[in-house]
Parts: structure tokens; C-alpha cells; sequence
């Protein structure tokens, strides 16, 4: 047997115990009960015969405490199963709350490290020479869009933080591996 909740409207709740066996054919649903209430839904499981119930060896649900109670009370031999789908649905949610929390954190300090360069920088002794110097020999001169040509092209490099950031951010179903290690600039897991 199974036992599920289900709103085919708004506002209507229903709970319906099925026969697996069935396979969704003719006689498939054992009972249909409006609500969720556990009372409810061991008054309607009681009208079933007792020796009928006395025979269902196994009761796939979810989590729900309600359905756990009204099963245990009316199939007293029956195994309670959780779903397969409800467990990794929730061992997603766990997974994706760690993956958030570590998230947010790298994202703060990555935002401490950019600050603090970009001071460092801003109050260099080196650089300022350097500004003032480049203001001596060109002046401040404007081009027609208020910019500077481009006139060399820099190639990026990614520092480790960064790429761990990025996983971080694109990684919703990944799953978080706790040792980062930096190899040749590259990114290695595990």
C-alpha cells in the first residue's frame, strides 16, 4: 500500500491510500479521505475488514507525522517505508543549505580581499608615483567617449578563490566536496 496527500483544487486536501499492486488500474485506490488529520484517517481506514489490514506487510508515505500515526494505528503488521523520493528531496535541501551557507560566505570574503587590495593599492607609495607620473606625461587628456584607448590587451588570471566562488555559485546540485586544492592554477577536488 501507499499513502499520499493531494490537492486537485485549491483549498481541497485529500489523502489517498492505494494498492501498489494495482498499478493505477480498476480497484487501484483503497481509500480516499478529505484532510490530512490523523483521526480522520484512521475512522476511514477502520472501515476496511480487519483481516484485510491485518495483511499489508509494507505502507510507503512521507514524512508526514499525521499518516505515520493513522498508519501505525490501523495496520499494525505493516512496515512503514519513507518514499525514495522525499529522502533525496531532502538530502538535496541539505546539500543545497550548506552549498548556500558556504556561498555566502566565501562571497564576504571575497568582498573583504577586494576592498583591502584595491586600499592597498590606492595607498601604495608605488602607485601613486607611478599615477602622478602618468599625468606628467600625458595630462589629462579626454578622448571623444571620455576614455582612455585600449591600447594593450592584460590576460586575466583567476586566483583559487575565485574559481571556488564560481563553483560555489553555479554548483545548485553538485555536490560539495570539503578539500579544494590549488594544482598548476587549476582547480582540484578531493
Amino acid at each position: 500500500m501507499s499513502i499520499d496527500e493531494t490537492a486537485p483544487s485549491r483549498g481541497d486536501l485529500f489523502t489517498i491510500l492505494s494498492n501498489k499492486d494495482g498499478h493505477g488500474r480498476k480497484g487501484t485506490i483503497a481509500a480516499t479521505v478529505r484532510g490530512t488529520r490523523s483521526e480522520d484517517l484512521i475512522t476511514v481506514f477502520n472501515r476496511i475488514p480487519k483481516q484485510k489490514r491485518l495483511m499489508v506487510k509494507e505502507v510507503t508515505m512521507d514524512f508526514s507525522d499525521s499518516m505515520h500515526r493513522a498508519v501505525a494505528k490501523s495496520f499494525p503488521n505493516a512496515e512503514i517505508v519513507i518514499d525514495c523520493f522525499h529522502i533525496v528531496q531532502l538530502a538535496t535541501s541539505a546539500m543545497n543549505e550548506i552549498r548556500t551557507k558556504h556561498k555566502r560566505k566565501a562571497m564576504t570574503n571575497d568582498a573583504i580581499r577586494r576592498r583591502e587590495h584595491k586600499i592597498k593599492l590606492k595607498n601604495s607609495e608605488e602607485n601613486r608615483k607611478r599615477r602622478q607620473q602618468e599625468r606628467e606625461k600625458h595630462g589629462r587628456v579626454k578622448h571623444k567617449q571620455g576614455r582612455r584607448a585600449l591600447t594593450s590587451y592584460h590576460l586575466v588570471f583567476y586566483s583559487i578563490n575565485t574559481l571556488y566562488l564560481s563553483f560555489l555559485q553555479n554548483s545548485t546540485y553538485y555536490i560539495i566536496i570539503p578539500r579544494v586544492t590549488q594544482t598548476f592554477g587549476l582547480l582540484t577536488l578531493g
